[in-house]
């Protein structure tokens, strides 16, 4: 019987000693032509380009670049952009 309890604590407390390693993160740099354009991280402003933004890659990020009199583009992050340029076309 006290095995299942242990095997039962186990289960349910032996993931949270993952510690800091389940949330790793990394930076990227943004950039856009032209420059200046607005950066959107997951629906939030996190400022202009060129940009260095961390990001949680335990998740799925997406960016949003836009541009007055240009046309928005959204970007899905992989785990392994380091870097994201994006050319804008005027509208």
């Amino acid at each position: 019987m006290k095995y299942i309890i242990y095997s039962l604590l186990f289960l349910l407390f032996g993931c949270a000693s993952a510690g800091p390693s389940a949330f790793r993160q990394r930076t990227i740099i943004i950039k856009s032509e032209p420059a200046q354009a607005d950066v959107l991280l997951n629906a939030y402003y996190v400022g202009k380009t060129p940009l260095e933004i961390r990001v949680n890659s335990n998740e799925k990020n997406f960016l949003y670049i836009s541009k007055t009199g240009f046309i928005g583009q959204r970007f899905d992050l992989n785990s392994r952009d380091t870097e994201v340029k994006i050319i804008l076309t005027k509208e």
